[in-house]
């Protein structure tokens, strides 16, 4: 990217368009209007989700400052609720979310034998012997509908036409649910290969955390499912919080204190093992 200045002729002389940003930023204090530009992406773009219509959330600047000496604040806000609420979330002050996740980080990192044995536990598929078993019944009733479907090629009446349909559409849906399953057991993998990548990354992080710049979120937290202002969970391992819902809670947890208004508030966030 080059950026080349002065290169068409100016609809105003510089010495001007500074008076007027000098004026306009006088005037936005003096009626505590923010002039911050609006970030179409920014780094929570895509990461936090909501726990009731599981749209993301993005981040929005108040446009008022508030109270004289008050600065212009951000929140994240569901994007059903950017224009109108359409939505029963609640808006997160960004401040405290970021404040939460360092303060978890650190506790997770204060506690990792306890943090691995949470990602071992939970990317172990209690399940994985049912489905098993299962994939094994779909392969014999797949091998089953096939003998049968044999008995109808050749055959174009209207019964034999309609039950070879059935059979195949059946035998679609089997094989559908097999890949499925198969998928499962496949993304749970080896657990502690799971367990000791996440450690890994966080081992990286320094010990000593004095802002939320001093380490990369997003290869630490997956996604934030966010439930209410007050509830939040940050979800390692598998990105797909579609089976995840407003009972689902974390461990490791811890809170912080904030305040909108004259109102005080806390703001739990905890760790989700999502397999």
């Amino acid at each position: 990217m080059v950026l080349v200045r002065n290169g068409h002729p100016a609809i105003i002389d510089r010495n001007t368009w500074e008076i007027v940003q000098k004026v306009m930023d006088e005037r936005c204090e003096h009626y505590r209007v923010n002039r911050e530009p609006k970030a179409l992406i920014t780094e929570f773009t895509g990461f936090a989700v909501c726990a009731h219509c599981k749209c993301n959330f993005t981040v929005k600047t108040n446009h008022y400052y508030g109270s004289k000496g008050s600065k212009a604040t951000k929140f994240l806000i569901c994007n059903n609720n950017k224009h109108f609420k359409q939505c029963q979330s609640e808006n997160i002050p960004l401040e405290p979310f970021k404040e939460g996740i360092i303060k978890l980080t650190k506790k997770i990192k204060n506690n990792m034998s306890f943090f691995k044995e949470l990602l071992i536990k939970g990317f172990t598929d209690v399940n994985e012997s049912e489905k098993r078993d299962r994939i094994s019944a779909i392969e014999k009733e797949i091998v089953e509908l096939k003998e049968k479907l044999k008995t109808f090629v050749g055959k174009f009446d209207n019964y034999s036409t309609s039950v070879s349909s059935e059979i195949m559409s059946r035998i679609s849906e089997l094989t559908i649910e097999k890949m499925n399953l198969e998928n499962e057991i496949l993304i749970v993998g080896s657990a502690e290969e799971r367990a000791k990548a996440i450690v890994s990354e966080f081992n990286k992080v320094p010990n000593v955390i004095e802002s939320f710049e001093d380490f990369d979120f997003k290869k630490l937290y997956s996604r934030a499912f966010i439930k209410d202002k007050g509830d939040i969970i940050l979800v390692v391992g598998n990105k797909d919080v579609s089976k995840l819902t407003l009972k689902t809670a974390g461990e490791l947890s811890i809170e912080i204190p904030y305040t909108v208004r004259i109102s005080t508030f806390r703001l739990r966030l905890a760790v989700y093992v999502n397999i």
